[in-house]
């Protein structure tokens, strides 16, 4: 049962009849999904009036990594100095490895495809990939979006906060290069892999109940 499931005939007949999906759910549980987790980097809070410097994204499937995003963004303006002691991303940085918006968010689209997506705090990056995709190619993200932040305020009430290195600290799990894009994603699918434990504790283990649970 185990080895079919898992192979690429199995993943094919997923596409046509998707109740096939729903039994790998019921039997796997939440490890055995597609998930892509992505993190920004941005000049500032606002979408409209602010860029996005960085994105990185991981794209997972029955628990393993199976591919790559990461690039930096040119901007038209100077980086605030406040972001650049935050993130350590300078105006050299980008004028010399950023690439342009519009084709990092297009290649960034196209990575995502409609895989369910994870972020910590969703409502901040996704507005962001969103606006500025609606800008340049009229298009925005068809993915079920699911936040590790939320679920950490539900799954963990007892943390005074749930920034993600707090809760990183909390599971014992290492953080590295913290507000870059790559860094932060690496951590959120570690928080991720800590969170499924949780979840599939309180019988949350299929995509149909994590998206009721998620909101």
């Amino acid at each position: 049962m185990f080895s079919f499931t898992q192979s690429e005939e199995f993943v094919k007949l997923e596409s046509e009849y998707p109740f096939l999906r729903r039994a790998r759910e019921q039997v796997f549980g939440l490890r055995s999904l597609p998930f892509v987790i992505v993190d920004i980097e941005t000049t500032g809070l606002e979408p409209a009036d602010n860029e996005i410097t960085e994105v990185a994204a991981l794209k997972l499937d029955k628990g393993e990594i199976i591919d790559v995003f990461g690039s930096l963004i040119r901007v038209n303006r100077k980086l605030p100095p406040e972001i650049i002691k935050l993130t350590g991303i300078t105006d050299e940085l980008l004028r010399e490895e950023g690439k342009n918006r519009n084709q990092v968010l297009r290649a960034l689209y196209d990575f995502i495809g409609k895989t369910p997506l994870i972020a910590h705090n969703v409502e901040f990056d996704l507005p962001f990939i969103n606006h500025h995709l609606k800008k340049d190619w009229g298009i925005t993200l068809q993915s079920p979006p699911v936040c590790t932040l939320k679920l950490s305020r539900k799954l963990l009430p007892g943390l005074s906060s749930h920034r993600l290195g707090e809760i990183a600290k909390y599971f014992k799990v290492p953080v590295s290069q913290a507000h870059r894009a790559a860094g932060d994603v690496e951590t959120t699918h570690q928080v991720w892999n800590k969170l499924v434990e949780l979840l599939e504790k309180n019988n949350i283990n299929t995509l149909e109940t994590l998206l009721k649970y998620a909101v």
